[in-house]
């Protein structure tokens, strides 16, 4: 081996050393990030999707809230009369708030708690056309990688 060849192996050897050591900080550095985010800033879709249902459903769009709702839990035979039923417990809902003035005007996310990796409770104010609010919290839950507002009888 001459000395052109050693110095060759060397360089070699240490571009592996500092690529591992590359590889290396990369890796913790991207750890400390990712755990650094709180489940405030993991839960923005959640949050989003919670947002956007409960504004559907305020403002009239009940097929739309049960699109983003699991409601699989209610005591009723088939999912057509589940939701059949669920359209018209909700409406009566919404007819009986306009009736007492509270109309809403938007819902407001403010914070979210994980249970689990499949479990989160986002709680939400209600904002009403008469000034005063409501603050409320929801369940949702991951099933098939798709965030569901949790519903129960």
């Amino acid at each position: 081996m001459n000395l052109e060849n050693i110095e060759q192996y060397k360089s070699t050897i240490l571009s592996k050393a500092n690529c591992k050591s590359m590889v290396f900080a990369i890796i913790v550095i991207a750890f400390l990030f990712s755990s650094c985010n709180s489940d405030k800033d993991k839960a923005i879709v959640q949050k989003e999707l919670l947002t956007s249902a409960m504004n559907s459903l305020y403002h009239g769009d009940i097929n739309e809230f049960l699109n983003h709702a699991d409601y699989s839990d209610f005591n009723v035979h088939t999912d057509s009369i589940r939701r059949n039923t669920i359209k018209i417990l909700l409406q009566e809902h919404i007819n009986k708030m306009q009736s007492k003035g509270r109309g809403v005007k938007h819902i407001e996310a403010t914070d979210a708690k994980f249970e689990s990796d499949s479990t989160i409770y986002i709680f939400y104010d209600i904002h009403f056309n008469n000034g005063t609010k409501k603050s409320l919290s929801q369940k949702m839950t991951c099933s098939n990688g798709e965030w569901k507002l949790r519903m129960k009888d």
